[in-house]
């Protein structure tokens, strides 16, 4: 685990996901380094935590900047589908402009914590083989049924295909 964690609350399908590319640019976590987590909630906000002193700072979007940002062109043409890359730079630009000249303060809240009620999940160097499909499965995502090891999606159609069939 790194020197920071970032825990991002965007989520997937939501419609500013390239927040959780901000982060990680500008920290430096990543999901293949452990220290960024997507805990998917649906808002702008994440929590920056250090392990060490366990201290961490939560930032969020304003609310009343978030909402006069979605009154912007860029905003209503990405509604109707248009992907960001086949934007006008016209559209774009003026967005950009305004998170970099726009006082921090007037675009993020932050909430400091100095005791931050966050656990620490462990590596885990253990696996198994999946009873049905043989393939490898780290021992904290597989589930024991009848003595025998599955990985999820195995499990779930044994337990499901009888239902299945009787439809």
């Amino acid at each position: 685990m790194g020197e920071l964690v970032a825990i991002i609350e965007t989520g997937s399908h939501h419609f500013s996901g390239c927040f959780a590319d901000g982060v990680m640019f500008a920290t430096g976590c990543t999901i293949g380094k452990s220290n960024l987590i997507l805990n998917p909630l649906g808002k702008f906000a994440l929590t920056l935590y250090v392990p060490k002193s366990h201290q961490a700072v939560r930032v969020t979007l304003r609310y009343e900047r978030m909402s006069q940002c979605l009154d912007m062109d860029f905003f209503k043409l990405r509604a109707q589908g248009i992907p960001p890359f086949d934007l006008d730079p016209q559209v774009v630009d003026p967005l950009i402009q305004e998170v970099l000249t726009k006082p921090w303060m007037e675009i993020f809240a932050l909430q400091e914590f100095e005791e931050y009620p966050f656990d620490m999940v462990p590596e885990v160097f253990e696996a198994v083989q999946c009873s049905i499909c043989h393939e490898l499965v780290v021992k904290s995502y597989a589930h024991q049924f009848r003595h025998q090891w599955y990985c999820k999606p195995c499990l779930d159609q044994l337990l499901h295909a009888p239902l299945a069939s009787k439809g």
